[in-house]
């Protein structure tokens, strides 16, 4: 996964650097991924949280989607699930969702969204 660090360089990197995981979840990666070495009975099973949320998501559900231009959540119908950034087009961890919200009928990008 992207943003993975190893158990001996925690101390030693920037864990808030906005790439993958947020800084405790690196910690508790960085903490299985070095029990799993020594014994496979930790295995499991990475997942890239876009294609997790995709499957959660379907075009014409209604969810709380993050309206950046009024800093808060707002009810909406999802129209598109997601949506690649321009500039990074193969990025996964840059996907928007395409979405309307059901107050005003405004059509906006998204990074956050969750079930209403």
């Amino acid at each position: 996964g992207c943003g993975k660090v190893p158990w001996a360089m925690l101390p030693k990197v920037n864990l808030w650097d906005g790439i993958g995981c947020g800084g405790s979840q690196k910690g508790e990666i960085a903490k299985l991924d070095e029990m799993r070495r020594t014994d496979r009975r930790w295995d499991y099973d990475e997942v890239d949280v876009t294609e997790f949320l995709a499957e959660q998501f379907k075009p014409g559900d209604i969810v709380d989607a993050f309206d950046p231009d009024q800093n808060s959540f707002v009810t909406a119908e999802l129209l598109q699930t997601p949506v690649p950034d321009a500039k990074n087009h193969h990025d996964h961890d840059d996907m928007k969702w395409q979405v309307m919200c059901n107050k005003t009928g405004k059509h906006f990008e998204t990074k956050r969204l969750r079930h209403a």
